[in-house]
């Protein structure tokens, strides 16, 4: 068993002290864009990490199974830098992991938000390491498509307590919507 810290990388100064996150290390994004911020975190992170894995927080559905596979790509020393790409549906991207910092300029150069995120990051580091693709899953933008997690919620995998709470929730929403 791998042993994993995870740290809420949180947006408003403020918000670091929320009783949300109490149980977990909290850092600060940093000032900036997406790309700014990501470097910003990505670079504390591996003052003391052999590798970092950022997850998107509107993949609720996310399989630990895809997480357990990043750790353990992750995890294994390699002569050339390894990386895992989660895609979403929508062309972003619901998991980034690496074995080093990419250079600030390469997330800023990242267009966030359109169909091509996912692509124009992994082109960025081609020519950096091995990239390792994991499958692609939707994520959540809109109420919309809620949904369409609630189905996969309820397909067969071994969910966490939590991600049946959240399909608790949706099929509580669902009611109360129609």
């Amino acid at each position: 068993q791998k042993s994993v810290t995870p740290f809420w990388a949180v947006a408003e100064p403020e918000a670091k002290q929320d009783s949300l996150w109490n149980q977990f290390k909290t850092m600060g994004q940093g000032a900036g864009g997406l790309g700014d911020r990501l470097a910003h975190v990505q670079q504390q992170l591996f003052e003391f990490s052999q590798f970092v894995i950022f997850l998107g927080a509107d993949t609720p559905h996310l399989p630990v199974t895809l997480l357990n596979e990043a750790v353990e790509i992750l995890s294994v020393e390699s002569a050339t830098p390894q990386f895992v790409i989660g895609p979403a549906c929508d062309g972003g991207f619901y998991l980034f992991g690496s074995q080093t910092a990419l250079d600030p300029a390469i997330w800023q150069n990242v267009p966030y938000s359109v169909e091509d995120t996912a692509c124009v990051l992994q082109e960025q580091i081609q020519d950096l390491g091995e990239i390792h693709l994991l499958p692609e899953l939707s994520d959540v933008d809109t109420v919309q498509e809620l949904p369409l997690v609630a189905r996969q919620l309820t397909a067969g995998e071994d969910w966490l307590a939590e991600q049946l709470q959240v399909l608790k929730w949706i099929q509580e929403w669902e009611a109360r919507s129609a």
